[in-house]
């Protein structure tokens, strides 16, 4: 009871920490929409957040997410839906006025970054093998860590950042434990919301995969096992992201 009672403390609290510091920073720079700079910089600007105002007129117009012709003179949205707008809260946006877009770009790379720290969270509890509420302290690190500070205006990527520690968390339940669900869910779900930095958690996922196996201590059978498992769950991920992947593969090819 003690520890269900830890867990329900410990994982909001580490969204909120990493939230409300990102939003304190904001405040204090006058980031809109608390002063007249903004987080709306560079392809932000130029791509992300028109892509973003036309996947919001698509959904409040129930137009089709396969093709645009107001971009450019016309384009594969699917493809671009691929790389850009993947994430799960975007769906969200239909419930806003279209004037309230930058605020809502602003509100999502917060929560974004919160979710961050709370999938931290719980990858550091499971991988510690018991409950403790000192892993806010690391999982805002984690959130709050130089490359989201370098580049959390490429709101496309956070969502996979955020997952990943659910994928590292994975493999240390696949080697250990043989348990698989986490790890697929969690590398399919990184891929389909971004399959580039998804590229870069696959390349990582091979690298993490031999370390855990050397820090188990692994004999030449329950290596060969392990192997074989995370080849199996790894192939199951990437099909189920293919959904997302395969459209963009074939748009990319066309483009």
């Amino acid at each position: 009871m003690k520890e269900k009672k830890i867990i329900i403390f410990i994982y909001p609290a580490a969204f909120a920490v990493p939230f409300f510091i990102m939003l304190i920073a904001f405040v204090l720079l006058k980031i809109y929409p608390f002063g007249d700079r903004q987080i709306l910089v560079v392809d932000a600007w130029n791509q992300y957040y028109p892509f973003l105002v036309e996947l919001h007129r698509k959904l409040r117009n129930g137009e089709s997410l396969l093709y645009c012709w107001r971009l450019g003179m016309g384009s594969d949205f699917a493809s671009l839906t691929a790389y850009y707008l993947t994430s799960p809260l975007n769906v969200l946006i239909a419930f806003f006025p279209a004037e309230m877009l930058r605020e809502v770009y602003t509100l999502f790379t917060l929560t974004k970054i919160g979710f961050a720290g709370s999938f931290s969270a719980f990858a550091l509890n499971k991988m510690n093998g018991r409950t403790h509420c000192f892993v806010i302290i690391f999982s805002t690190f984690y959130a709050l860590c130089g490359w989201v500070t370098g580049y959390y205006w490429n709101i496309m990527w956070l969502d996979t950042f955020a997952v990943f520690p659910l994928v590292a968390a994975g493999i240390f339940l696949l080697v250990k434990e043989k348990k698989y669900k986490l790890y697929t869910l969690s590398l399919a779900t990184a891929i389909f919301m971004n399959y580039y930095i998804g590229l870069i958690i696959c390349i990582f996922t091979v690298v993490f995969f031999f370390v855990q196996c050397a820090v188990q201590k692994n004999g030449k059978k329950t290596l060969w096992d392990n192997f074989r498992n995370i080849t199996l769950f790894s192939a199951i991920s990437v099909m189920i992201s293919s959904i997302v992947t395969l459209p963009a593969f074939v748009g990319l090819q066309n483009a």
